[in-house]
């Protein structure tokens, strides 16, 4: 769990950055932290790494057998093992992480009001759980502290089934490593501000390549002897809307087709399909704010703890607006000593956020 005094430096970070914000660049620097490699967080390090994610568009969740669910809110809670592996030229380096353990909570769209239903759900999820713990995960990295790519070692794709499973898992992946995401100089050696542009935390899943527009601050200031980054963003991205979405909350895990009185509420309910039968003709717009505080290390420059929330609303002109449910990033991150087992919690079935649902256990946010 997190120390108790972050809690505390997200309400300071608030206070910070509106309205009196943080120490102005050009004042004078009391102290300047020499950052000797700017990939020592990557040498032999774990990280405690939660997540959690709601939102309109859903993520197909499927088995190695004919049974798969849609959802559209869940959480993972994981423990990585990261060690640099090849360095990619002066500024990029590989990184391959061993999901230790793994801990994976969603929702189901399609009914599953009888045992065998949400039976059906709790083997799906146990076979992904089973595929994610003990995972080669290989990021590629910057010595500016930018995540730039992630996928997953070994996956089998030998047919279309096991490509879409393997992209999946990369998805519920990328979502927990972009927590590590944060390009910014010298380590938070120095107070001050900067401006991150499309930053990869300010991002949408998407079935197809999302437009996105984003710009974020970081701010730097001291703290109870740490360096404390305090985050604030915002931006735009334009998603397609998939039409299966019209469709999939009709119909239950066992094949039958039946009005589902628990589905989450989608952005293209109640609007019709492109000709191509795919997407929609009119892409959907959310407009997002980011907000987190970081703490870095003052002697290493490391960036030990993180914690963030990303929201995004609809927009007025978007398809669907009056009904779409609000899209949801949320996630935390703690350097671990090398002897920590932090629990990372059952692999199960849970209620969408606000709902009570009978046998199902209720969503209980990560965020504090």
């Amino acid at each position: 769990m997190f120390a108790l005094w972050l809690l505390g430096a997200a309400a300071v970070a608030q206070e910070n950055v509106t309205p009196r914000g943080p120490v102005d660049p050009s004042s004078p620097v009391e102290e300047i932290v020499v950052v000797g490699d700017p990939f020592a967080r990557w040498d032999g390090t774990r990280w405690y790494v939660a997540t959690e994610l709601v939102t309109p568009l859903g993520l197909q969740l499927q088995s190695d057998e004919n049974f798969g669910f849609w959802t559209h809110a869940f959480q993972l809670r994981s423990v990585f093992a990261c060690e640099k592996d090849w360095k990619l030229g002066k500024h990029r380096f590989e990184v391959h992480c061993t999901i230790e353990d793994v801990g994976l909570l969603a929702h189901s769209r399609q009914k599953t009001r009888t045992a065998a239903q949400r039976a059906r759900v709790e083997q799906v999820l146990a076979e992904l759980d089973a595929k994610l713990t003990g995972a080669d995960v290989q990021l590629q990295v910057k010595d500016d502290g930018s995540v730039t790519n992630v996928d997953i070692e070994g996956l089998t794709r030998a047919n279309r089934r096991e490509g879409l499973i393997a992209e999946t898992l990369r998805q519920l992946v990328s979502r927990m490593a972009l927590g590590f995401h944060m390009r910014i100089p010298d380590g938070a050696a120095r107070a001050g501000k900067w401006a991150e542009y499309n930053s990869a935390l300010m991002s949408m899943p998407s079935i197809q390549a999302s437009n996105a527009n984003s710009t974020v601050m970081h701010f730097v200031n001291q703290y109870k002897g740490q360096r404390l980054v305090q985050t604030v963003g915002e931006g735009a991205v334009a998603v397609p809307i998939p039409a299966s979405a019209l469709q999939d909350d009709r119909v239950s895990l066992d094949g039958g087709s039946e009005a589902s009185t628990d589905a989450a509420p989608t952005m293209a309910s109640g609007v019709q399909g492109s000709g191509n039968g795919n997407v929609l003709d009119i892409p959907a717009t959310y407009k997002l704010k980011l907000d987190g505080v970081a703490v870095y290390d003052p002697d290493s420059g490391i960036m030990k703890e993180r914690v963030w929330a990303l929201n995004g609303t609809l927009t007025a002109s978007s398809p669907g607006s009056e009904r779409a449910a609000p899209y949801l990033h949320a996630g935390k991150i703690r350097l671990l000593d090398a002897d920590e087992r932090p629990d990372v919690g059952e692999t199960r079935q849970v209620a969408l956020p606000g709902q009570q649902l009978e046998e199902i256990a209720l969503w209980q946010s990560i965020q504090p």
